[in-house]
């Protein structure tokens, strides 16, 4: 069986001495697993292809026990997530998700949208990448059937109170009235602020093609973070390493923006 399709690496990893195991993300067959035959020897015709976050047209066989690359023509190398710490992390992380996410050997154009936009927003580092991620935690839980219910209060349907609450466990809002006293410690909640609702209002039903043209800054942008990123947790149940790495890549850059502020307060 031969197929010819696009594919994104979503993760390499070597094999013996020379060939190298490559999880790829396909439009037509979802994530898939092909072996690049000598492609940890520089001079190979596929070394340029085996690298994280490569994209490019690709001809596939199936061999006995698994796919085997045959020929492949790079579009884009993306080298300069790989070059930046913490663009590598973060982009590392986007493919670690959808690894667990995506449906395996299934069309996975979706994903695959969604990676790409990314990835050049990234390049073109005209976006916060606090806000691509928050934007990519939502949208690929979406795709994933994971959708939360944001249209307004689970229990009395009010669109917008002063105090909104989303229950990841839930995947739903309840509005301050509903939300009630003798329940709201055992309650696992969020605060949800107007601006953050309608952020994550705008990335679960917008267009595809528009859930990055939104702006939020601080508080909102990281109250936003949070929410998403302790949704996606819960939904898939996984602790990714991508994402410990680029926390901890953070973790200087959060502590001097927070000793800035005391200062300024000082």
């Amino acid at each position: 069986m031969q197929i010819k399709t696009t594919a994104l690496v979503l993760k390499p990893r070597n094999v013996g001495e020379n060939d190298k195991i490559l999880v790829l993300l396909t439009e037509e067959y979802g994530v898939i697993e092909a072996t690049a035959r000598g492609a940890q020897r520089s001079k190979n015709a596929y070394s340029t292809f085996c690298q994280p976050f490569c994209y490019a047209k690709i001809e596939l066989f199936k061999g006995k026990n698994s796919w085997l690359v045959n020929t492949v023509q790079v579009l884009d190398s993306h080298f300069p997530l790989s070059a930046d710490p913490f663009a590598a992390a973060l982009s590392a992380y986007f493919c670690e998700v959808v690894r667990v996410l995506s449906p395996g050997e299934e069309a996975a154009k979706q994903y695959m949208q969604l990676l790409l936009n990314l990835f050049w927003l990234f390049e073109q580092g005209k976006r916060d990448a606090r806000q691509l991620k928050a934007i990519f935690e939502l949208r690929v839980l979406v795709y994933a059937g994971f959708a939360p219910n944001l249209v307004g209060c689970t229990e009395c349907g009010k669109f917008e109170s002063d105090l909104m609450y989303f229950l990841p466990a839930k995947a739903c809002l309840l509005c301050e009235d509903c939300i009630h006293a003798s329940e709201q410690n055992s309650l696992w909640h969020f605060l949800v602020p107007k601006a953050v609702l309608n952020a994550m209002r705008y990335i679960v039903y917008g267009d595809a093609h528009k859930i990055f043209s939104f702006s939020l800054k601080d508080p909102s942008l990281s109250i936003l973070g949070n929410i998403t990123e302790a949704y996606l947790l819960y939904c898939t149940d996984t602790k990714f390493l991508s994402l410990q790495v680029y926390h901890a890549l953070m973790e200087p850059l959060t502590n001097k923006d927070s000793d800035l502020r005391k200062d300024i307060d000082e």
